[in-house]
């Protein structure tokens, strides 16, 4: 397996994803206060969904302005740059096998296995249900892991430098 090594400027998103590992799924609501998200005064702070996972990260890593509370998966497919060639800390992005709809990120690692909230989906609303349901923030085997879910492609993460 080949190992890319990840950019400079991700190393402090890296790091900062990587502290998320096993934070319960949370799907953000009005009654659980928009938890999922890592915003403050959230019912559970270190509950996560899959794009509050990156916008985390990417906040923790000081990137501004911050899209905790406006970016979601559909957020970023349409406003990020496409990554023809992904390397490490780029976005896959995902889409719901029935109706095409951008659904699902998670963040490309170094060896080719991809990081992010997992297992549940707006049902979710609880650590207690996330339990149940073994979904977390969490490693994949590669981009291509999710049975009901297609590989839309892949985002430059906005902390990485273009030319």
């Amino acid at each position: 397996m080949v190992c890319i090594p990840v950019a400079p400027e991700l190393k402090l998103f890296y790091a900062e994803l990587l502290k998320q590992e096993g934070f319960p799924y949370v799907w953000p609501s009005e009654a659980n206060r928009w938890s999922g998200k890592g915003l403050p005064n959230s019912m559970y702070p270190t509950g996560r969904d899959c794009s509050g996972t990156v916008t985390s990260a990417l906040f923790n890593a000081n990137y501004r302005p911050d899209l905790r509370a406006i970016a979601n998966t559909r957020w970023m497919w349409a406003n990020w740059k496409e990554a023809p060639n992904p390397l490490p800390g780029d976005l896959a992005l995902y889409a719901d096998m029935k109706t095409n709809v951008i659904c699902h990120v998670m963040t490309l690692m170094e060896d080719g296995r991809v990081f992010g909230a997992d297992g549940a989906g707006s049902e979710c609303y609880s650590p207690e249900i996330a339990k149940k349901k073994n979904a977390k923030v969490q490693w994949r085997s590669s981009p291509h892991y999710g049975a009901q879910l297609k590989l839309m492609g892949f985002r430059i993460n906005p902390l990485r430098k273009t030319s």
